[in-house]
Formats: structure tokens, C-alpha cells, sequence
């Protein structure tokens, strides 16, 4: 049970976050992962676009 109110907060920080950024929950939720991966050093910085769309595509149709 611990899990899912963990989540569900992370939902609710996501969703205020994103009508404060005027962007949608899923827009706000990917800029979030991005700037984190980024952070980490386990965002692919030098692929070009086209290798970052089909990354993208991957993940929405997983």
C-alpha cells in the first residue's frame, strides 16, 4: 500500500506542476524524466532527432 501512495503524490506534484508550466500531466511527466536522466548522465546527449523520436516512439508504445 506504501507503494501507491507514493505515487499517487508524485502523481499530484506532477499534475500541479504541470498547470503551473501550462503544459498536460504526460508533457510535464516526460520534461520531468528528461531533466532527471539528464542530471543522472543517462541522457543520450549526442544522438541526433532521429534516434531521439524513435526512442520516444519506443517508450509510448511500450
Amino acid at each position: 500500500m506504501y507503494t501507491f501512495t507514493v505515487e499517487d503524490e508524485i502523481a499530484d506534484i506532477v499534475k500541479q506542476a504541470a498547470e503551473d508550466d501550462n503544459r498536460t500531466t504526460r508533457g510535464q511527466f516526460r520534461h520531468f524524466l528528461i531533466s532527471a536522466l539528464k542530471n543522472e548522465g543517462l541522457y543520450p546527449q549526442n544522438q541526433s532527432k532521429s534516434v531521439m523520436q524513435t526512442i520516444t516512439q519506443q517508450g509510448v508504445e511500450a
